[in-house]
């Protein structure tokens, strides 16, 4: 009985100890206009680097809250090692192109890499067809929490099925 206990506890482990390593986003620039650009973002903290995630996808993004949708491609221009953009909580780190496709007729850029002079936030036409200067105080990302819900439910349902494996025993 107790060996089966710690056999779910272990698997419950498995199971979700990925939980923690992928995570949503919520990234927001305003732009010199006051103009203000969105995206859920789904990505990883980097290992070696708190400070920064690399992005797997943008599941939806807005300009002015008028939604764009996925989309579906995004690099950093700095080439990180999977391809994936990069984005950082400070905003002093993030090379992260955002694009409808690899032609990438729509969507953004924000990069602080000296590779047009300064860093800067490129856009096409739905994202306000902007070239300005990128300015980290007008930026910001932040994680979603895990609703904290989801622990409490993990556990009340292991305890259920404890008790009613105990029931059947006896």
């Amino acid at each position: 009985m107790i060996r089966n206990s710690f056999i779910a506890a272990g698997l419950l482990t498995v199971m979700f100890g990925g939980i923690a390593d992928a995570a949503t986003f919520n990234l927001e620039y305003t732009l010199g206009s006051g103009d203000v650009v969105t995206a859920t973002v789904q990505g990883a903290v980097n290992s070696g680097d708190a400070n920064l995630v690399n992005v797997a996808s943008v599941s939806d993004a807005a300009f002015n809250g008028l939604s764009f949708g996925p989309l579906g491609f995004s690099a950093s221009t700095l080439g990180a090692a999977d391809g994936s953009g990069i984005l950082s909580f400070d905003g002093l780190a993030t090379e992260f192109l955002a694009c409808d496709s690899s032609a990438c007729s729509e969507g953004f850029l924000i990069s602080v890499a000296d590779t047009f002079g300064a860093p800067v936030y490129i856009s096409s036409t739905f994202f306000s067809g902007a070239f300005e200067e990128f300015d980290s105080a007008r930026y910001s990302l932040s994680a979603v929490p895990l609703p904290a819900a989801m622990p409490l439910l993990l556990a009340a349902l292991g305890g259920l099925g404890f008790i009613a494996r105990r029931r059947k025993a006896a």
